[in-house]
């Protein structure tokens, strides 16, 4: 949450065990469900199969953003061995069922890429806030949506 308050995206915490926050426009009008995994290894099918019945509870379709933040590779014990693509099983999975994942490492290059102004705000939204599915990609200083 404080990644995307540092960018002026601004958030909500209503974690009643569906959502671990909201991103939110204006007051409290909800545009983005947002869910957050730890990982030791990388991202399964299975915590793609976790986050539907938790938007579904959340009174929202397939059709609304969902991003699930995922902390890819906790115990990796350099950047590289952390930064380790999303298996192509699992993109094309989220990308079927409208669920956009980016990791922990993928958001905070787009932080960078905020506060060294190659981004805007409202890029970072028009990009990852959008009811679509795949893996959010930060490649050469452009944010990429990968769907298989």
């Amino acid at each position: 949450m404080e990644v995307f308050n540092e960018m002026g995206i601004k958030t909500l915490k209503h974690d009643i065990g569906s959502e671990d926050f909201w991103i939110v426009h204006g007051i409290d009008s909800k545009i983005c469900i947002c869910e957050v995994k730890g990982k030791d290894g990388s991202i399964k099918r299975q915590d793609i199969r976790d986050f539907e019945p938790n938007r579904e509870a959340a009174g929202k379709d397939e059709n609304f953003p969902s991003l699930l933040i995922a902390n890819t590779h906790n115990k990796a014990n350099t950047l590289q061995d952390k930064d380790r693509p999303i298996d192509s099983n699992v993109i094309e999975y989220a990308s079927r069922n409208n669920i956009l994942i980016i990791r922990t490492l993928d958001l905070l290059k787009i932080l960078d890429m905020y506060q060294s102004s190659i981004i805007t705000k409202q890029e970072i939204v028009d990009k990852i806030i959008s009811p679509t599915g795949g893996w959010v990609k930060i490649k050469d200083h452009e944010i990429k949506i990968v769907a298989k």
